[in-house]
């Protein structure tokens, strides 16, 4: 039996080999849908999947395994959301990039807003840059 971890009502247990797809990456949000599928954001390949609820890879934003420069996606981003409205899909790049991008429904980008420099997590981690205190 695999182990339980958690606190009070909120315990787990870990199934082995859940996933249909490869997971790359560390985990940086995740969510269920009403029908038990799990979709989750992997931040350290620098890149937002999109997949079919077969398993297929139907698009790629960024370039897997290369963090984008201050002026451009990706470099870790934390989450994305897809408006059901317009199609649009927002990323919000937040380790190490400060900014949301705004995409269109085909993966072209259509703006950028934030500072897309150092953060806290470079002042923190390595001592670099300044911490910045402005709003975001």
């Amino acid at each position: 039996m695999a182990e339980r971890v958690g606190a009070g009502d909120y315990r787990y247990e870990e199934v082995e080999d859940w996933a249909k797809i490869e997971m790359v990456g560390s985990a940086s949000d995740m969510a269920t849908d009403s029908e038990d599928r799990v979709y989750v954001a992997d931040c350290v390949d620098h890149v937002v999947r999109k997949y079919a609820t077969s398993g297929e890879q139907l698009q790629v934003l960024g370039s897997p395994g290369q963090p984008g420069l201050t002026d451009g996606p990706f470099n870790q981003p934390t989450c994305v959301v897809h408006s059901a409205y317009s199609g649009e899909i927002f990323v919000s790049d937040g380790y190490r990039q400060n900014r949301i991008h705004r995409f269109s429904n085909d993966g072209d980008i259509r703006l950028s807003w934030g500072q897309g420099d150092r953060n806290q997590f470079d002042w923190e981690v390595s001592g670099v840059g300044e911490p910045l205190t402005g709003p975001g």
